[in-house]
C-alpha cells in the first residue's frame, strides 16, 4: 500500500507501541536507590545509607497520549489503537510519546564519610508524535477525512507539528559530596557527566504550517492555501529501524551533564532524616546527527490550491521526494548534512517525608526545559508525583500517584525486594479507570552492601581532642 513518510513515520511508531512506556519516579525516589537515584539527582549519592551500590540491570517502559484511552481490552490490538486515533479530534492536538530507558550495569561507592564516587551506563529510545493535528494528519496518510470534521476544515492554530524516533546510549560518572552535617541538617551537592552515542535519529514535521482541507467532486480530499515548511530527515539508510538494531551504540555524538543538590532535616536522636528536600538538572546538552544526504530535504510549501495527496505517495523515500518536487507543491531548501538534536533537559523537585517509623510520602515534580516549537528536541515527561511508601531494609512498597499534562492521572504499584524491584505507575488506573491514557511497567535487580556511618562535622570540630595517656614503663 501507497504511503507518505508522515504515515511511514506513523506506522512505525505505532509498531513499537507496547514495547516502551516511562516510570520509574516510585523506585528512583527510593532512599536506598543508589546509582538508580543519580539518574534524577546526582547528589543522592551522598545520602546513601549503603557503602556500596551495584545495579545490574533496570528496565522502564512507558507510553502516554493525551487522546486514546488504554484500559486492558484494548491494550495490545493495534488496529483498534490506530482506527481511534484516527477518528479522534483533539482541539490541543495528539500527542503521543513512547520512552524505553535500559539501566545497565552501574555501581556507586563511598569512598568516605563525606564523598561517593559511580559508575553507569544507559540505553535510552525516544519515540514521539507532537501535537498532531488528527484532521491533517488523517487526510495527508490516508487521503480521507474523519466523520465529524466540519468542512472546508481549516488547520488550527496548532502549526508546528513533529514526529521523531532517537535512540542512544550513554557512559558516564557520577560524584557527589556532603558539603555540611550536622546533628539537624545536612548539605550535599552532586554532578554526573556522560558521554552520548547515537545509535540513530529519524524525524518528519511541519513548521508554522496552515492549510484548508476540503472534498472536490467524488468525495476525493483536496488541500489548499498551503503554507509552512516540511522537513524529513535521518540518519543511516533508508530504513531507520534497521540501523537502531544493527548500530545502537553509535559513536561519541556529545557530552551531557546532570547537576543536583539535596538538603535533610534529621533527627537528633536517630540520625535519620525526617525531611529531605532535593533539586537537579538534568540532561544538559545536545547530540550532534549527520543527516542521509540523499533522503533527508526540507521543504517551503508553495500556496497551491486544489492539491491531491495522493499524487506525492510513493513506496519508498526516493519515490516520495521526487513526487514532491514533479508536484510543485513545494520547492526544495538546503538542509544542513550535521544536525543538533537537544536531549530532554529537565528540572526536577523531589520532597520526602518520613511520616512515621518507616512510612514515607515522597513528592516529585519534574518539568521540561526543552523548546517545545524546535522539532528537533526531545521532549521529558511533564508531571508531579505523589508516592505513598513502607521502607524497610529489605523490602518495600510504593503506590505512585502522577498528574502529568499529557495523559492526566495515573495510580500504579511497585514492591522492592531484596535485589529485585518492579512495578508500574498506571496499573491501577489502568485497571479501574475507562479514562486511563498510559501504560507503563519497570523491575530491574541491584544490591546494596554495607552500612555507612557518618560524622557529624559540627561535632568533631567541637570535640576536646584526646590525649594520649604515656605508656608505662616496664619494670
Amino acid at each position: 500500500m501507497k504511503k507518505i513518510f508522515f504515515s511511514c513515520i506513523f506506522i512505525l511508531l505505532c509498531h513499537q507501541v507496547f514495547f516502551a512506556q516511562y516510570s520509574l519516579s516510585g523506585i528512583r525516589t527510593s532512599k536506598r536507590a543508589g546509582i538508580l537515584g543519580a539518574t534524577i539527582n546526582p547528589a543522592e549519592l551522598a545520602n546513601m545509607p549503603q557503602k556500596v551500590d551495584v545495579h545490574f540491570v533496570g528496565f522502564d517502559l512507558n507510553l502516554a497520549n493525551n487522546v486514546v484511552n488504554l484500559v486492558p481490552s484494548s491494550i495490545g490490538n493495534l488496529d483498534s489503537f490506530v482506527d481511534r486515533y484516527l477518528n479522534k479530534v483533539s482541539p490541543e492536538g495528539f500527542t503521543f510519546r513512547i520512552n524505553m530507558d535500559v539501566m545497565g550495569p552501574g555501581v556507586a561507592c563511598a569512598i568516605n564519610d563525606k564523598m561517593t564516587a559511580g559508575l553507569f551506563t544507559r540505553a535510552r529510545l525516544q519515540m514521539a508524535m507532537n501535537n498532531l493535528d488528527i484532521v491533517t494528519a488523517r487526510a495527508l496518510a490516508r487521503s480521507e477525512t474523519i466523520e465529524n470534521a466540519t468542512l472546508p476544515y481549516t488547520t488550527p492554530t496548532i502549526n508546528n507539528m513533529s514526529m521523531n524516533l532517537v535512540g542512544w546510549t550513554e557512559i558516564g560518572g557520577s560524584f557527589a559530596m556532603n558539603l555540611y552535617n550536622s546533628k539537624e541538617h545536612s548539605f550535599s551537592g552532586g554532578a554526573s557527566i556522560k558521554a552520548l552515542f547515537l545509535g540513530g535519529y529519524a524525524n518528519a514535521f511541519l513548521t508554522n504550517f496552515k492549510a484548508t482541507i476540503d472534498t472536490a467532486a467524488g468525495g476525493n480530499v483536496r488541500i489548499s492555501n498551503g503554507s509552512g515548511g516540511i522537513g524529513m530527515e535521518h540518519t543511516g539508510s533508508n530504513g531507520p529501524l534497521e540501523d537502531f538494531g544493527s548500530n545502537f551504540m553509535g559513536s561519541p555524538k556529545g557530552i551531557g551533564l546532570d547537576l543536583g543538590a539535596t538538603y535533610q532535616y534529621k533527627d537528633k536522636k536517630t540520625g535519620e532524616y525526617i525531611l529531605k528536600l532535593g533539586a537537579s538538572i538534568v540532561d544538559i546538552g545536545t547530540m550532534s546527527a549527520s543527516m542521509n544526504a540523499q533522503n533527508s530535504r526540507s521543504f517551503i510549501i508553495n500556496p497551491i490550491t486544489n492539491f491531491d495527496p495522493t499524487t506525492i505517495q510513493g513506496d519508498n523515500m526516493d519515490e516520495i521526494i521526487n513526487n514532491i518536487k514533479v508536484s510543485g507543491i513545494a520547492t526544495e531548501v538546503p538542509i544542513d548534512s550535521l544536525q543538533t538534536i537537544n536531549l530532554p533537559s529537565a528540572f526536577n523537585l523531589t520532597a520526602d517525608w518520613n511520616v512515621w517509623k518507616s512510612i514515607y510520602l515522597t513528592t516529585h515534580l519534574q518539568r521540561p526545559m526543552t523548546k517545545r516549537d524546535n522539532p528537533r528536541s526531545l521532549i521529558a515527561p511533564d508531571f508531579i508525583c505523589f508516592t505513598p511508601r513502607i521502607s524497610f531494609r529489605v523490602f518495600e512498597a510504593y503506590m505512585p500517584l502522577s498528574f502529568s499534562s499529557l495523559q492526566g492521572t495515573t495510580l500504579g504499584l511497585g514492591v522492592k525486594l531484596g535485589p529485585v524491584y518492579f512495578g508500574t505507575g498506571s496499573f491501577l488506573s489502568a485497571m479501574f479507570s475507562e479514562n486511563n491514557k498510559a501504560v507503563d511497567f519497570h523491575f530491574g535487580f541491584r544490591a546494596g552492601f554495607g552500612n555507612r556511618k557518618r560524622k557529624n562535622i559540627t561535632e568533631s570540630l567541637a570535640a576536646p581532642a584526646k590525649t594520649e595517656r604515656p605508656n608505662k614503663v616496664a619494670n
